[in-house]
């Protein structure tokens, strides 16, 4: 089970775009369920053959029902997102994790909309890699990704705190100054 994340931070939102590539070994799966950290909301899922999927903010878990059993490899995007977002923010974001799962790994990068500049708190269970293996990793070519990480543990998060883009003022003047007598 390898998941590829790519997190863009933006003035109001987090959305975060999850790949989760499954490697099914032996047997078949019809349905599967992807425990959601607790901060995230699912907006969107796309899988080959899907036929249903359900979220329950109570229980944090996807459900995902196939019209069709899989055997060997299957690719599937899950998009989620943390809303409350009022800049500064601080957000923990958490690695997914697929239930009855053998061995989870993957890619997990933070990235930038325009007017927000972030920095990265803490990233537990996570190793730093370099952002253009991320993209060829993720087969996206993002320019704004500003830290990436692979992880092999489903308990890696990574805390980060977004700030707007101040504008940058520059102010020139001119002036003269004239020490001369005055007559009337």
């Amino acid at each position: 089970m390898n998941t590829v994340s790519l997190a863009n931070f933006a003035g109001g939102v987090v959305e975060i775009k999850h790949v989760l590539d499954f490697n099914i070994a032996q047997g078949e799966i019809a349905k599967f369920a992807v425990r959601i950290p607790p901060s995230m909301g699912v907006t969107a899922v796309s899988v080959p053959d899907l036929g249903a999927w359900r979220y329950s903010a109570k229980t944090n878990m996807l459900e995902v029902f196939l019209t069709q059993p899989r055997h060997d490899k299957l690719k599937m995007l899950v998009t989620t997102q943390i809303a409350d977002c009022v800049l500064p923010y601080e957000k923990k974001l958490e690695v997914l994790n697929v239930e009855g799962a053998g061995k989870q790994h993957g890619a997990f990068a933070v990235a930038v909309s325009r007017g927000v500049r972030i920095e990265v708190e803490a990233a537990k269970e996570m190793s730093p890699i370099n952002s253009d293996d991320f993209a060829r990793r993720g087969r996206r070519g993002i320019s704004n990704i500003r830290k990436a990480y692979r992880y092999f543990s489903s308990a890696a998060f990574v805390k980060v705190k977004a700030f707007a883009v101040l504008p940058e003022l520059r102010v020139s003047e001119k002036c003269s100054v004239g020490f001369e007598e005055e007559r009337t």
